[in-house]
């Protein structure tokens, strides 16, 4: 993630059954803020659709970056626990 960012919000957590199903279809963060994907119990699968494409699990401990406007789509397929930080400029 670039420099100078700062933390303004943080959603979750979730788990299997609290998981949004906007987080779990093909969504993007708004312009100018960064995701953070932070898998706090099990695995998440995730999928961002860049060039080249990103997908894969990420396990307990594991952080994503998530770029301004880039698809992506989280999988929670049995016990996981997971926060998304949203992180941009100050204003």
């Amino acid at each position: 993630m670039p420099q100078g960012l700062v933390l303004i919000r943080t959603a979750g957590p979730w788990d299997q059954d609290t998981l949004p199903a906007g987080l779990q279809r093909s969504h993007r963060t708004a312009g100018g803020v960064w995701g953070m994907l932070r898998v706090i119990r099990r695995v998440v699968g995730f999928h961002l659709g860049a060039c080249p494409p990103l997908a894969g699990v990420l396990a307990v401990g594991s952080a994503q970056p998530i770029p301004p406007g880039v698809q992506h789509d989280i999988t929670v397929t049995g016990p996981a626990r997971l926060v998304v930080e949203f992180w941009g400029r100050h204003r």
